[in-house]
C-alpha cells in the first residue's frame, strides 16, 4: 500500500538523520525523539504482523529493539535529572545528583557503543524487506486493524478501575492507535480523537512519575548515600507520589468523560 510504504520512508529518514548525528550534535530532545521514532515503527510492525502472516514480528524488531532499550535508559535519567531540577529549591541531594550524572554519562557511553555500522546496515535490511509486505496491504486490511485497535481500547476504558500496569498498557495502545491511523491517513483525512490525546498526555505524565520513583526506590534500598541524603530522597519521593496521585484522578477523569 502506497500510503504506508512512504511513511516507512519516511520513519527511515529520520531514524537514520538521527543514527548519522555525532555524539557532540546529541541533545536531550534528540533521545526523545529517536524512541519515538522506533515507537512508530514498532505500532507499524503491530498493523504488519496483523495483515500479513509472514511476517515475523520479534526478528525484525529485534535491532530496533536494542536501540531502543539503550536510549530509554539515557532518556529515563535524563527525565529524572529534569524531574530534580524541578524539586531543588526544596532538595539539594548533591550527592545523588553526582552519582546520577555519572550514571547518564555511562548509560550514553553504551548507547553510542551500540550505534556501530553493523546494527545500521541491520536497520536498513529490515527496511528493505518491509517494502514488499506492505505494497501487499489493503486498504479493507488496515481498516479491520484499526477496528480492532478501537474496540480494545473501548475495552480497557470500560474498565471499572485500572491498575498501574493496566494504566501503561492503555498508554502504548493509544499510541499506537494513533500513529497507525497517521500512517494510514492524509493530513487532510487525519483526525485526531482529541480526549485520547489528552489521556495520552496525562498518562506520559504519571508514566514519568512511576519512573522515577521506581528508581527513587531503588536508590534508598541499595543504601550507597548519606542518612540526610536518603531522607531527602523519601521526602521527595513522597512529593512526586502526590503528583502522581493527582495525575492519577485527572486520568480517571478524562476516561469518565470518554465513556459517557
Amino acid at each position: 500500500m502506497r500510503k504506508l510504504i512512504t511513511y516507512l520512508k519516511k520513519r527511515v529518514k529520520a531514524i537514520n538523520s538521527i543514527l548519522e548525528k555525532p555524539a557532540d550534535e546529541y541533545s536531550t530532545r534528540t533521545f526523545h525523539e529517536l524512541r519515538v521514532e522506533i515507537k512508530k515503527v514498532k505500532a507499524l510492525f503491530d498493523l504488519i504482523n496483523h495483515c500479513s502472516e509472514e511476517f515475523e514480528f520479534e526478528k525484525h524488531f529485534k535491532p530496533f529493539k536494542k536501540i531502543y532499550k539503550q536510549a530509554g535508559k539515557v532518556r529515563d535519567l535524563q527525565l529524572e535529572e529534569q524531574l530534580l531540577d524541578k524539586y531543588q529549591s526544596f532538595f539539594a541531594l548533591s550527592e545523588y545528583r553526582s552519582k546520577l550524572s555519572s550514571k547518564l554519562l555511562e548509560e550514553e557511553i553504551s548507547y553510542f557503543t551500540t550505534i556501530n555500522q553493523d546494527i545500521i546496515d541491520q536497520l536498513d535490511n529490515k527496511f528493505k524487506k518491509l517494502t514488499s509486505l506492505l505494497d501487499q496491504i489493503h486498504k479493507k486490511d488496515v481498516n479491520s486493524y484499526l477496528e480492532k485497535k478501537r474496540k480494545n481500547i473501548q475495552k480497557l476504558l470500560s474498565e471499572e478501575s485500572l491498575k498501574a500496569y493496566e494504566l501503561h498498557n492503555l498508554r502504548k495502545q493509544i499510541k499506537i492507535y494513533d500513529y497507525n491511523q497517521k500512517s494510514f491517513s492524509s493530513k487532510k483525512e487525519y483526525h485526531p480523537t482529541s480526549n485520547y490525546d489528552q489521556l495520552s498526555i496525562y498518562l506520559g505524565k504519571w508514566h514519568d512519575c512511576q519512573v522515577f520513583i521506581n528508581h527513587l526506590n531503588i536508590i534508598t534500598e541499595a543504601g550507597k548515600l548519606k542518612s540526610e541524603e536518603i531522607l531527602q530522597i523519601e521526602n521527595l519521593r513522597s512529593k512526586i507520589s502526590s503528583r502522581r496521585k493527582r495525575l492519577f484522578c485527572k486520568i480517571e477523569d478524562i476516561i469518565l468523560q470518554i465513556s459517557l
